[in-house]
């Protein structure tokens, strides 16, 4: 992988609760790992059943340069287009053996 081909800037957030004062929670997103470079390109898509219909589905692969940050990514989290503001569920988490580059693989929408 060249590096003149990470052309996005994604960032990694995780889930976090609140509490809202009033004895309740609320959820939210924080970054995990701030915006860098990065590649995200279509693989297949699909479709799903969603309650009684069908519903399309996108997969995509995100690559970007392996650090010591990244290395907590889980598929509980999720992965934004810092300019596009698209985010992306995890579902895969995996880099290369000389842990140059970081992979996820992931689906067009947030984590239920």
């Amino acid at each position: 992988m060249q590096a003149s081909k990470l052309r996005e800037s994604v960032r990694i957030e995780q889930r976090v609760r609140t509490s809202d004062g009033e004895g309740g929670e609320t959820t939210g997103w924080e970054i995990f790992a701030a915006a860098r470079p990065a590649r995200i390109k279509p693989l297949a898509g699909g479709e799903v059943n969603v309650g009684e219909r069908l519903q399309g589905r996108m997969n995509y692969e995100i690559t970007m340069h392996y650090s010591s940050d990244v290395d907590g990514v889980t598929t509980v989290m999720r992965a934004g287009d810092a300019r596009s503001g698209q985010t992306y569920a995890v579902t895969t988490v995996n880099h290369d053996e000389r842990r140059r580059w970081f992979y996820l693989m992931v689906t067009r929408g947030a984590p239920g």
